[in-house]
């Protein structure tokens, strides 16, 4: 079942603006002392609270955070536990907030399992969590962090509270078109007669002109205008209300709401309308205070059970209580009482699609309300997208995009629009080849729109690759690698120097963010004064090779399952002397390729500089064979959770070995620079 938060995590989300958000989340919910951490070296926890309890404030109660977007999320919570302990971390609380789903009964397994293993309490926080937490209660984090605008998810009927008209004015012109409902019209009539009155009746009519035209700050001016003629009125009490009801609802504003709540909660004191508890249960729902909109609404209810839209936002509201089947009665009852309601319908329909995965019958219920009232897009903007959605789930991915596209005319900056058919391309232009320009088109409009949209660029160097572009393509991956990369920008010919294939920087890209956070404590500082190509070119090489041990490492964890207490001869050692191995001959090739390079470079420049070039290599090169061997596995052995003594043992081998080459390996960049600055002859 589609859905755009769990969607966007899963695929646009970085792994550090995932740890932001998280902690952010921690902090809303209770824990206002958290420290975020999130770097390498974090002993386990992406960040931390201690809390004091008692007068001494002696008694703290230490609660570690670990923050993850892996689809083996049990390895990951178990190794961050490993570490915690390895590093004599003494904890009360773990909190783990894993982006995949948890069932009930491996929660509680795990969680009977830290209390008697580790000596600590373990909350888990999953899937169905982060989506509630981002649908609900904290929807401008999710358009902070995933880009999701905020929608208004509870529809007033702003006619419901109408303010009356002055008997004594029933034939004044202005008061003709306000009962008509032509309020634009109607609105500057009223100023005229304004002028030549002073009761309060004319700003209450502007008032309620400006607030029906959605102009709220005006709106509240007058109306304070009018009550501070008549402050007691409880018409123009309850046309306030309204007012910052709405305004409240659509900008997201607690402070409005709360004080509309305050005047509706007193006017109820004096007398009992279904107006006034559906408008509490609409500014308790804006303040997603879900039980006791109910209460409120049921209230209305009792009073008159014959307002389509109390029905229909009652069943809005059970939705967000997951009283779901009570929900579809409340909207099939809304639709029994008013067939042309079409918020019934939509809000039915997604129902249907998101809970119940009825992705026909919800796609047909759209079609329908569409067909029966255009302007239903108007109170829901997001109609397109959620039919492209449900869509999608059916594999229909042509009328998905076809629905996609008609969103993108109504709004063609949209970043979830956009990013949906971005996503809808990627999946077709391979196997569709009359999709293939569409798509190519689509792409370079995107990077030409956002110079930093490195996943456009990246879909595009896979395009002009399919269609042997070559030139383009290494063109779009240069582009990405200068967005993503701290290091001064690389040229188009530095990089085809290196001699990687398309597809191994393709797939070096997709590990970048892991390879960034290594960088961060591990960057490629030498000691010696070199010229800025050898970093940057140094930079793409061991990305390339990161990606590489990478998967190593994980494949040796997924497969060997390695024990604690293994024997330093067993099968899991000698995978590892293997990996390190490996490890240790990408290293030496990345210095060989990287010498070439910088020969290749520099081919025509004097002689002089050819030998403090090569003077410089061959003293810092060697050295960062073994720096970068010595980082690069320690990194990933850490990430991995290699067992201590496996570890100990297969690094007392190798580094006897690895100082017996380097010689060597003086020799080898010595040869290979030797190839294009003819050394041997300007010596």
């Amino acid at each position: 079942m589609f859905n755009l938060v769990l969607w966007t995590i899963d695929n646009e989300l970085q792994p550090f603006t995932f740890e932001r958000l998280c902690t952010d989340l921690m902090f809303r919910n209770g824990y206002k002392s958290i420290v975020p951490f999130g770097k390498v070296r974090d002993h386990g926890r992406d960040a931390q609270v201690s809390l004091y309890k008692g007068k001494d404030n002696c008694n703290r109660h230490i609660v570690f955070f670990q923050y993850s977007l892996e689809k083996g999320w049990e390895g990951k919570l178990k190794r961050e536990i490993i570490k915690v302990e390895a590093y004599k971390q003494e904890i009360n609380s773990f909190v783990f907030i894993t982006s995949q789903s948890v069932s009930g009964e491996k929660r509680d397994k795990l969680e009977k399992e830290f209390t008697q293993d580790h000596n600590c309490e373990l909350i888990i926080f999953d899937r169905e969590w982060l989506r509630l937490q981002l649908e609900e209660a904290n929807k401008d984090l999710a358009n902070k962090y995933l880009g999701i605008p905020s929608d208004i998810l509870s529809v007033l009927t702003k006619e419901v509270m109408k303010p009356s008209v002055p008997t004594k004015d029933q034939e004044e012109y202005a008061w003709k078109l306000f009962s008509l409902g032509k309020y634009e019209e109607a609105l500057p009539k009223l100023r005229d007669l304004i002028k030549t009155t002073n009761d309060a009746n004319a700003s209450k009519g502007i008032a309620w002109c400006q607030y029906i035209l959605g102009n709220y700050k005006e709106a509240l001016q007058s109306i304070e205008i009018a009550l501070s003629i008549d402050p007691s009125s409880r018409e123009l009490l309850s046309v306030k209300a309204c007012v910052l009801a709405e305004s409240g609802i659509s900008t997201n504003s607690r402070p409005k709401l709360i004080l509309s709540k305050q005047i509706l909660l007193g006017l109820l004191e004096i007398e009992n309308t279904w107006e006034l508890y559906y408008n509490l249960g609409n500014v308790l729902a804006g303040l997603m205070e879900y039980d006791d909109a109910k209460t409120a609404y049921y209230e209305s209810i009792k009073l008159d059970n014959n307002i389509a839209e109390v029905w229909n936002n009652l069943g809005t509201c059970l939705h967000h209580l997951q009283e779901h089947e009570e929900e579809l009665l409340c909207f099939d009852q809304a639709i029994s009482i008013n067939p042309d309601l079409t918020q019934a319908f939509v809000s039915k329909a997604n129902t249907l699609g998101e809970i119940y995965g009825k992705y026909e019958e919800a796609i047909d219920i759209l079609d329908f309300s569409i067909s029966r009232d255009p302007k239903t897009i108007d109170n829901f903007p997001y109609f397109w997208y959620w039919r492209a959605s449900f869509l999608l789930e059916l594999n229909e991915f042509m009328a998905a995009l076809e629905s996609i596209e008609i969103a993108l005319k109504e709004a063609p900056d949209n970043n979830a629009y956009l990013d949906m058919k971005a996503h809808i391309l990627s999946s077709l232009w391979s196997v569709d080849v009359l999709l293939l320009e569409y798509a190519k088109d689509f792409f370079v409009f995107r990077t030409y729109s956002d110079a930093s949209d490195f996943r456009a660029f990246l879909e595009l160097a896979k395009i002009y690759q399919y269609t042997h572009e070559i030139q383009k393509a290494f063109e779009n991956i240069k582009n990405v690698i200068n967005i993503l990369s701290p290091m001064p920008e690389i040229g188009i010919d530095e990089l085809k120097l290196l001699g990687f294939s398309i597809d191994e920087l393709i797939n070096s890209i997709y590990y970048i963010e892991y390879y960034n956070k290594f960088r961060q404590t591990s960057p490629l500082a030498i000691s010696y004064s070199l010229d800025e190509d050898v970093y940057k070119l140094s930079w793409i090489c061991f990305l390339v090779t990161f990606k590489d041990m990478f998967e190593t490492f994980y494949k040796y964890y997924e497969q060997e399952n390695q024990s604690i207490n293994s024997d330093i001869n067993d099968e899991p050692t000698l995978s590892l002397l293997n990996i390190f191995e490996k490890s240790y001959l990408n290293v030496y090739q990345n210095i060989i390729t990287i010498s070439n390079t910088i020969a290749l470079i520099n081919k025509e420049t004097s002689d002089e500089n050819k030998i403090q070039i090569a003077e410089n290599l061959m003293i810092a090169l060697p050295q960062l064979i073994l720096v970068e061997f010595s980082r690069l596995n320690g990194y990933l052995s850490g990430l991995f959770n290699v067992d201590e003594n496996n570890l100990n043992y297969v690094r007392d081998i190798v580094s006897d070995e690895i100082n017996d080459r380097i010689h060597q390996a003086v020799i080898n960049i010595y040869d290979t620079l030797n190839q294009e600055f003819r050394i041997t002859n300007i010596t």
